[in-house]
């Protein structure tokens, strides 16, 4: 086909967006029981990663027995294939994902379950950021066999439990103990910036205890 010949059918393209939409509306309401279940949240406990591959394999599913490739739909191709609808179900599974975040982060609007999820991922990123910042005034305290890429190491990993507690907080401004517990791990995580930093100017490399 001759390039300068060639356009979206812009009729065709919006029809195949919007049952993109849809569908990513559709699926990620028809997983909402399992992922919101007590069971379910049980079950994966600390992993955050179990939910994506079961909303692409359900979205890719979709596709393939309704025969839904937006690709070919869109450039016009004469036949639909898998790898359609592979790359179809690939983006109705983030826009379910979207939709996810519209429903509680934008309208707060969540199953208890989830609430109690929250709670108890709150707890473990407590107990993580314990074990952390023990980690590193051990390693802090041990002059001359600690190195500053072991504390820094200690330290990023306060950073990022500060990051994921706080995250959680944010959704729920009228809890007292999530705020607590969130500013807690901020505070472990600015002490532990402010102990490699003066762990890195110190000429020898390690110093003999933390930071004032």
């Amino acid at each position: 086909m001759d390039p300068n010949f060639w356009a979206l059918d812009h009729e065709r393209t919006f029809q195949a967006l919007l049952t993109i939409v849809v569908l990513a509306f559709l699926i990620e309401r028809a997983l909402a029981p399992l992922f919101e279940s007590k069971l379910f949240i049980r079950a994966v406990r600390r992993r955050s990663v179990v939910k994506e591959p079961v909303a692409v394999a359900v979205a890719v599913l979709v596709c393939w027995v309704w025969q839904f490739d937006a690709v070919s739909i869109i450039l016009r191709d004469e036949v639909m294939n898998w790898y359609g609808f592979a790359l179809t179900g690939l983006v109705i599974a983030g826009g379910s994902k979207a939709s996810v975040k519209l429903f509680k982060d934008v309208l707060g609007i969540m199953s208890s379950a989830e609430a109690d999820k929250d709670g108890h991922r709150l707890t473990w990123l407590h107990e993580d950021a314990v074990l952390a910042r023990g980690k590193l005034t051990v390693a802090n305290a041990a002059a001359g066999t600690a190195t500053l890429a072991a504390l820094n190491a200690h330290s990023t990993a306060l950073q990022r439990l500060r990051s994921e507690a706080e995250a959680i907080a944010a959704r729920y401004p009228e809890d007292a103990g999530k705020q607590r517990v969130a500013a807690e791990i901020a505070a472990w995580s600015e002490q532990a910036q402010k102990t490699v930093t003066h762990t890195s100017l110190d000429e020898g490399g390690v110093t003999g205890g933390p930071a004032a």
